[in-house]
């Protein structure tokens, strides 16, 4: 019984394979079979003492009228031994026989019956050594087409026919052969795949599957994610619903925030800041810089930042705000471009301030008041702009020195009465003008 439980097993797998492919029986083609098996005898019956168990080997040919129906004609020839214990003799059969098949499915797997009848006749020197007896024949089995041109095949078929014993009655033996075989198929009208899915014009609802995508038993393509792009062809399999891909199904995040576009609601959010669980940006502090941007995460409410998210001082505000920035606090020794120590805090937070914004370009422009000389004031204003100008150079060498310009404008630009004390000490003074005004503009815009 070993065949038939080969059989089940294959049978089994043979389940498991899709239902659709190129290998299929043909209307108008043919099959040839060449088999091998077991043919087990029923020899209990009396008046037949042949081998329980002989070889089988043969070959079927058929011709499918349809896709469901071809007549099948079989031979098969099997050695055997009669049990005679006086006269044993060896005993050749040939098992010829026609009928029809019925292909059950129109796949690559094929269950079918079988059913016909036919002669076993005695091919042995002593013909009286055996039976040659009319038959009848029916079974089924299973075949695989594994492509167009063949595949294999299972078979079992019970042989029965009913001979008359020494007393003028008679009983029907059954006969059980198993057979396998190679299937060589041709002719007939092939089936077409127009669009290569596997499954045929005929059964194929979505004939124009692209090609690679991977498709039901109706032909028609699977897109387990919603991408819009079809499994076999997507890339990326689990894209979240929603997201936008490209053409191989795999999401985009065009702003590198961690949120594919498509659910991202800030989709122009800024390299390096953190987000929400919907793509927006986060500010914690509210200061205009955004999470992950911000180098001082915790300035308090209302300040004024740089882009940085730092707090601003006043004179870096002002230059930045205005493009100018006054002071007065710049102290010299009377009549001399000396710089008294008083100055130089005022001066190194300015330096600091240039540092930091080291694309401004910048005019230091020096006032004086009416007092002395109009000749006098000018060469004075002009040493004193120059004077601050190399201090702060000295002093922060981050700064370019073509950056920083000195003009003198001596009394020529008072901005209050010389004609006080109070006046003339406004009008000494030392004017910080941004000259590129688009490098400032950006600074801004940041």
């Amino acid at each position: 019984m070993r065949i038939v439980v080969v059989s089940m097993i294959l049978s089994s797998l043979f389940l498991s394979f899709p239902q659709a492919g190129l290998g299929q029986v043909r209307s108008g083609s043919c099959q040839f079979s060449p088999s091998f098996g077991i043919l087990w005898t029923d020899v209990g019956k009396e008046g037949y003492g042949l081998d329980a168990r002989t070889p089988l080997i043969g070959a079927n040919f058929s011709h499918n009228f349809t896709k469901r129906i071809a007549a099948e004609g079989s031979f098969h020839w099997s050695p055997t031994r009669n049990q005679d214990l006086l006269l044993p003799r060896e005993i050749d059969l040939g098992l010829f026989d026609g009928g029809l098949v019925f292909h059950l499915t129109e796949s690559r797997f094929v269950p079918y019956a079988r059913g016909g009848a036919g002669f076993i006749q005695n091919f042995s020197e002593i013909s009286d050594e055996g039976p040659s007896e009319v038959y009848i024949t029916f079974g089924g089995g299973i075949k695989f087409l594994a492509t167009e041109r063949g595949g294999f095949r299972l078979d079992l078929r019970d042989i029965a026919f009913s001979p008359e014993t020494g007393d003028g009655s008679s009983s029907t033996i059954h006969n059980l052969g198993a057979t396998a075989s190679a299937i060589f198929q041709f002719g007939g009208i092939p089936p077409k795949d127009t669009d290569g899915d596997g499954v045929f014009d005929k059964k194929d609802d979505c004939p124009d599957t692209p090609m690679g995508a991977w498709v039901d038993e109706k032909g028609c393509p699977q897109d387990a994610d919603g991408d819009g792009v079809f499994n076999g062809i997507d890339k990326c399999a689990d894209t979240p619903r929603g997201a936008k891909v490209d053409r191989s199904g795999c999401p985009s995040d065009s702003d590198g925030d961690g949120i594919y576009d498509g659910l991202d609601e800030c989709p122009n959010t800024p390299k390096g800041a953190r987000v929400d669980s919907k793509g927006c940006p986060k500010d914690s502090d509210g200061d205009g810089v955004f999470d992950g941007l911000d180098k001082c995460p915790d300035t308090p409410a209302a300040s004024r930042v740089d882009k940085d998210g730092c707090v601003l001082t006043e004179k870096e505000f002002e230059i930045l705000d205005t493009g100018m920035l006054r002071l007065h606090g710049v102290q010299f020794t009377t009549g001399s471009a000396e710089l008294l120590p008083e100055a130089h805090p005022v001066l190194d937070e300015v330096g600091g301030i240039l540092a930091k914004w080291r694309e401004l370009k910048v005019e230091i422009g020096g006032h004086t008041d009416s007092q002395g000389s109009e000749s006098f004031n000018q060469d004075l204003s002009g040493k004193r702009a120059n004077a601050v100008r190399e201090h702060l150079l000295s002093r922060f060498p981050a700064i370019n020195p073509e950056n920083l310009t000195a003009v003198g404008y001596g009394e020529s630009k008072p901005i209050a009465s010389n004609d006080t004390a109070e006046g003339r000490e406004d009008n000494r003074r030392v004017e910080f003008t941004v000259l590129n005004q688009g490098a400032l503009q950006q600074i801004l815009e940041k």
